[in-house]
């Protein structure tokens, strides 16, 4: 009774060594074994042999049925159909971004774009334009101050209407322009709008113009004659210097400023010369109860060789003569009281001018001047 008392307590202190030795040499490995692959495995051993066969069966059949087969379920709804949903979706969402987005985006874009464009020819050019040469002008608040790289180009240039005024120096030096229509809304011609287009022959003066400044048409020297509309009050001394083809100037006889006889310009009351054109003629005899010959009245007229002045006339005014290269003579009457600076300045061929019983020559002609 001893003997077998004392093998039973060997036999049962081995198998809890066993265990412990079992227990702390791979934890982690045999909780994972039991768990997941013979989770009915270690309570087989602690009961009957009997009972661990059928245990076993079970648990192969529970890993089999819990492990395997939802597993491959799984897998299969999740590899087949959730990835064949989900591709078509975002097919469709490329094919949908891809077309349509784009499409609806670029007409947007474009419609601003022309809508930019035409909003900044509009504020460029004049309301109501008709057939003109908008492209040829740079136009800022209907006044044009200049020309486009077309417009230097051009031998004709329209104007549009709406333009209320030619700016300072607007077409200054294109030489190869011929001819210019200027709107009835023009208004003012500014100073040497034209100066210097060599090539102009022809230019209207609209009706609604008010004024013409200095130099206006300073050195357009194809220009055979002006017309003065009825509307100008206000007309430069120098609107017309340097033009060496101006034959005649006439005025509307509606104006109520300025009056032309025979070709040449003077004030309504005929009391003061203001122009004579420059190809005119060689010789020219002031009319009586003409008081005053204006500023730069002969300007630049290289063809004129004499001129008679009359009893009537008191003051020269200056740059009256300039450039006058031709003239050779000249009686001036003792009339004359005033004779301002510079009046004879670079006529070069003066040789006989008489004043007061004088004589004076180009040389010493700077004692006449009173100024």
């Amino acid at each position: 009774m001893k003997k077998i008392t004392f093998a039973l307590a060997v036999i049962i202190a081995v198998g809890l060594c066993g265990c412990s030795e079992s227990s702390s040499d791979n934890p982690t490995e045999s909780s994972v074994e039991s768990s997941s692959e013979k989770p009915a495995e270690s309570s087989s051993q602690s009961s009957a042999d009997s009972s661990s066969s059928s245990a076993d069966s079970s648990s192969q059949s529970s890993v089999q049925s819990s492990s395997e087969k939802p597993v491959e379920s799984s897998a299969q709804s999740s590899s087949k159909t959730p990835v064949q949903s989900s591709s078509k979706p975002a097919e469709s969402s490329k094919q949908s971004s891809s077309k349509n987005p784009v499409q609806s985006s670029s007409k947007p874009a474009e419609s601003s774009t022309q809508s930019s464009s035409k909003a900044e020819e509009s504020s460029s050019v004049p309301s109501n334009p008709s057939a003109d040469s908008s492209d040829c002008l740079r136009i800022e608040r209907n006044v044009v101050v200049g020309l486009t790289e077309k417009g230097f180009r051009a031998k004709e240039i329209v104007v549009p209407n709406g333009v209320v005024e030619i700016g300072e120096r607007a077409f200054d030096n294109c030489l190869l322009l011929e001819t210019v229509t200027l709107p009835d809304s023009v208004t003012k011609i500014d100073d040497y709008a034209f100066n210097n287009c060599q090539g102009l022959t022809a230019i209207n003066l609209p009706k609604n113009l008010r004024e013409i400044d200095d130099g206006a048409f300073d050195n357009c020297s194809s220009i055979t004659s002006f017309n003065i509309p009825a509307s100008v009050r206000d007309l430069s001394s120098e609107a017309f210097t340097q033009c060496y083809a101006l034959k005649s100037i006439t005025v509307d006889e509606n104006n109520p400023e300025y009056c032309s006889v025979d070709g040449v310009l003077f004030n309504k009351r005929k009391t003061e010369l203001l122009r004579f054109p420059n190809e005119k003629g060689s010789s020219y005899t002031i009319p009586a109860g003409v008081n005053e010959i204006g500023e730069y009245a002969f300007d630049h007229c290289t063809n004129l060789t004499s001129v008679t002045i009359a009893n009537s006339v008191m003051s020269i005014d200056e740059y009256a003569f300039y450039n006058c290269t031709a003239l050779t003579s000249l009686e001036i009457p003792d009339s004359v009281r005033e004779i301002e600076e510079a009046v004879f300045g670079n006529c070069i061929s003066l040789k006989n001018v008489t004043y007061k019983g004088r004589t004076y020559s180009y040389n010493n002609i700077y004692e006449l001047y009173t100024d």
